[in-house]
């Protein structure tokens, strides 16, 4: 058996990233389906901020289906490759994981170069969309 070890680590490996893939993907399911019940309250509170909140969890929820749909994709494809030692599987896996890898370098090196603009940016952004909650009193519960 060629590679037996490596083998088995990759299966491994791919086996626990297509388990939590399907859970980011039920997770996001859930989300998109009981969203409802918290529409009514985003809604009432919309009016205080820039975006529209009524429609964030429906797409923060599609957002996450996707995530997890993309991470059991890419999972399955590097299992299905190791086990059946498909080598245009394996190959195809390792390009993308690879693309990954350097699009996660890429990220981490504009953070450190550009972080102080972003965090200025956002702080800005914060500061902004929570100027009309100056006024909030707490009622007796908190």
């Amino acid at each position: 058996m060629e590679g037996g070890c490596s083998k088995i680590f990759l299966i491994i490996i791919n086996v626990i990233f297509m388990i939590f893939g399907l859970a980011i993907l039920i997770a996001g399911i859930v989300f998109k389906v009981g969203f409802d019940e918290f529409k009514d309250a985003l809604v009432d509170n919309g009016d205080k901020v820039d975006f529209n909140l009524k429609y964030a969890g429906e797409t923060f929820g599609l957002i996450v289906i996707a995530f997890g749909c993309v991470i059991l994709l890419i999972a399955g494809l590097g299992c299905l490759g190791a086990c059946c030692q498909w080598r245009v599987l394996l190959g195809i896996y390792g390009v993308i994981v690879g693309v990954i890898l350097l699009s996660e370098i890429i990220a981490v090196a504009v953070v450190l170069a550009k972080g102080s603009e972003a965090k200025n940016v956002m702080e800005t952004g914060l500061r902004g969309a929570l100027k009309g909650y100056h006024d909030f009193r707490c009622p007796k519960e908190c």
